[in-house]
């Protein structure tokens, strides 16, 4: 270093000995690098989340068809919305029609671990249901038939998971929504995390917060929030975690109990949500409060 710049003055590759597994996977990758360049490309994409994964095709076109995605399926839909993230979960792979690095399906699969690709433009009109695809969201590319990368896949996360942990000069924290995921990101060396989101949790007790107020069950409400964020915590002991209060649009929760009596706006965005909602609604908000109060 000389008057505050960095010289990189020397560098060369990273060289290690190799064991026999070691060698092995590395002629598995060339395998499927080449099975790769001779598969069948069906439709592309962006990726949104790094991996691959096989599977049957289900393509869901409403909110009223989630049911229909079972384990190890590949979702292929339009673009997700949160009323999605129970089937999300179940999904080996997704692909959607829209959306781009920072739609909702980019962001969840991320944080889950789930390949996904994501504006394809045609993907639930070209691929069809049941038909076996093979996801690769490293390269945004979905093929034909099961291909040998969606199995070497784990054979990469397991190597990469074994580099050297980075050294930073400022904290560095996860976004932690999930509670099913939360031990992975514990494990990932973060600082704690930045910001849980309630939303996903209330997605998957599957009852809207207003209609648990409606029916004076802000007990119920309350366990539920303690249930996820208690596991979140537990995982990251020790850790800060910062969680957000609840921030529903009135046209993104419509497919849970009670969210049929949501008012229509003309654009939900700037509407009735988040604190404005909160203050207008102050038992849902007491109740979010009490939960956290209660973790503490």
């Amino acid at each position: 270093m000389e008057d505050g710049k960095v010289f990189i003055v020397q560098s060369r590759a990273i060289t290690t000995l190799q064991k026999k597994d070691e060698q092995d996977t590395d002629a598995d990758a060339k395998e499927a690098e080449e099975e790769l360049a001779n598969g069948k490309i069906l439709v592309v994409g962006q990726t949104a989340s790094p991996g691959a994964a096989f599977g049957p095709v289900t393509i869901i076109h409403t909110a009223e068809e989630l049911d229909k995605v079972k384990k190890g399926d590949i979702l292929v839909t339009e673009m997700t919305n949160p009323d999605m993230v129970p089937a999300m979960k179940r999904a080996a792979g997704i692909v959607t029609n829209e959306g781009g690095m920072t739609c909702h399906a980019a962001i969840v699969s991320r944080e889950m671990g789930i390949p996904c690709v994501v504006g394809t433009e045609h993907a639930t009109q070209v691929l069809k249901q049941g038909q076996i695809i093979t996801v690769d969201a490293t390269h945004g590319h979905v093929y034909a038939g099961e291909l040998k990368i969606a199995h070497h896949h784990d054979h990469i996360t397991s190597a990469a998971s074994q580099a050297a942990p980075l050294e930073t000069a400022t904290k560095v924290k996860v976004i932690c929504d999930l509670p099913d995921i939360a031990e992975r990101a514990a494990k990932s060396g973060a600082d704690g995390v930045g910001l849980v989101r309630m939303e996903f949790m209330i997605a998957d007790g599957g009852v809207h917060p207003a209609q648990y107020i409606r029916e004076n069950r802000d007990e119920d409400y309350i366990k539920l929030l303690m249930d996820g964020i208690g596991t979140i915590a537990k995982a990251f002991k020790d850790k800060p975690v910062w969680v957000r209060t609840s921030d529903i649009r009135t046209d993104e929760y419509r497919a849970l109990k009670g969210g049929d009596q949501e008012p229509h706006e003309t654009d939900p965005m700037i509407g009735w949500h988040a604190i404005r909602r909160g203050l207008d609604e102050p038992r849902i908000l007491k109740a979010e409060f009490t939960a956290i109060k209660r973790l503490h």
